[in-house]
């Protein structure tokens, strides 16, 4: 077998790892079993914060930074996520028209970094955009704007539909493609930034009447965390003409490790397609008198690997990270709701996180395109496993557990690799037979 190793720790990040030979214990074996759903790849969010300091970098900075995403030696990153109008990593709030008949309808905003650092990612490789949207103009809410909920007036669901399409078309006329679009972001929180509320069943009608307007863009649904995700779901589904309207369910993880209804999801409606389109680290839930502290940590990463692992095992298809890039006090925000990204910036240099390289483990070696395999995973070990197209299978192994674990890899009946993974590591292998 050719062999390919590496682990990341707290001591060291993305390194060589070692095959073990002539193992005399062995503690925890991975089975690999039969292929699942297949993994539509992973990425990141061009909100305006990011674009805003990615544009002011030093030309050698930038050309880095596409490198660690968008590389194949980087993260290889060929998902991303768009906002219609502002959310709160804006650096102030905007909108594309004023008017309710949207003829001054402009994405002028957007032209000036978001739709250029869009483009730079493209130099690289195409990317699957999807769009949403955090709150319909203020004047068409019932509470008169953007920000604290409000629902979306029944006698302006066409008109913000016709807003949302605008803004579709307006990136295509710019060359940027958007091949899917949420109905709504989060539509069950009520925030202090733009939010706007919807029900399961008003989200079912506001999804029918977007692919009556945008027949060949992928629509999904809930946008909003996994714990509720299934009653949510069935709820849309109610409504007549959702299930031919729509392509799948999107997903976050604020939720305190809901990943198994992804599970209940999946039994449920397997024809429904799964995507995590939004995740970070939540610096003022983590330390509110100093989120300085809680940035860049190295448990950050292990949140990442950890569910991203698991969401894997259980039926999701990819991931859509939140900001691409912020700085070193996880903003810019406008309203001061500080997060972590995986690569964060001085304005001069750049600092990848732990997060950033527990993400690539998974990037690099569960493929876009790969089938994730069935893995009989043991208690305080997650492991996830793919058929990769280019013929490798890779394996990536978290041990949350015992100080260190010797693992036997079974790749079929016959064949086996065995290899170490120390507490609150994580190790992955490529493997070609």
């Amino acid at each position: 077998m050719n062999i390919k190793i590496y682990k990341t720790n707290e001591r060291e990040c993305f390194v060589k790892g070692e095959i073990l030979t002539d193992s005399q214990t062995i503690d925890a074996v991975i089975r690999l079993g039969k292929p699942k759903q297949t993994i539509l790849g992973y990425g990141g969010a061009f909100t305006s914060s990011s674009a805003s300091l990615y544009s002011r970098l030093p030309e050698k900075a930038k050309e880095e930074f596409l490198r660690l995403y968008f590389s194949s030696d980087g993260l290889g990153y060929n998902l991303g996520r768009v906002t219609i109008g502002s959310c709160d990593f804006s650096t102030e709030m905007y909108d594309y028209a004023a008017k309710d008949d949207l003829s001054d309808f402009s994405i002028a905003h957007d032209k000036q970094e978001i739709i250029p650092m869009i483009k730079s990612a493209l130099k690289y490789q195409p990317l699957s955009l999807v769009a949403s949207c955090w709150s319909p103009l203020g004047q068409w809410k019932t509470n008169h704007q953007k920000a604290f909920g409000g629902k979306l007036a029944k006698n302006h669901y066409t008109s913000h539909v016709n807003y949302m399409a605008r803004f579709i078309e307006a990136y295509r006329a710019e060359g940027v493609d958007i091949e899917s679009i949420t109905v709504q972001n989060e539509p069950a929180a009520t925030q202090i930034w733009e939010s706007c509320l919807f029900s399961a069943e008003e989200e079912g009608e506001m999804a029918v009447l977007l692919h009556q307007r945008l027949p060949e863009t992928k629509i999904y649904i809930w946008d909003h965390n996994r714990d509720v995700m299934n009653e949510r779901v069935n709820a849309s589904l109610l409504v007549k003409g959702v299930s031919e309207a729509i392509y799948g369910v999107a997903y976050h993880w604020y939720d305190g490790n809901k990943n198994a209804e992804i599970a209940r999801l999946r039994e449920d409606h397997p024809d429904l397609h799964i995507l995590f389109t939004e995740g970070c680290i939540e610096l003022l839930n983590l330390n509110r008198d100093n989120p300085s502290l809680a940035i860049g940590t190295f448990q950050n990463g292990v949140r990442y690997a950890k569910n991203y692992l698991l969401d894997l095992n259980y039926g999701s298809e990819g991931f859509i990270d939140w900001n691409l890039l912020l700085d070193m006090g996880g903003g810019p925000n406008h309203v001061g709701n500080y997060c972590e990204a995986p690569i964060l910036t001085d304005g001069i240099s750049l600092f990848p996180t732990y997060s950033y390289y527990f993400i690539k483990h998974i990037s690099s070696f569960l493929k876009k395109g790969g089938r994730v395999l069935e893995v009989d995973n043991q208690s305080n070990l997650i492991a996830a496993a793919a058929n990769n197209r280019d013929g490798s299978v890779g394996v990536v192994a978290l041990n949350l557990g015992q100080d260190k674990t010797i693992i036997r890899a079974y790749i079929n009946n016959s064949d086996f690799v065995d290899f170490k993974v120390e507490r609150n590591e994580v190790v992955s292998l490529e493997i070609r037979i």
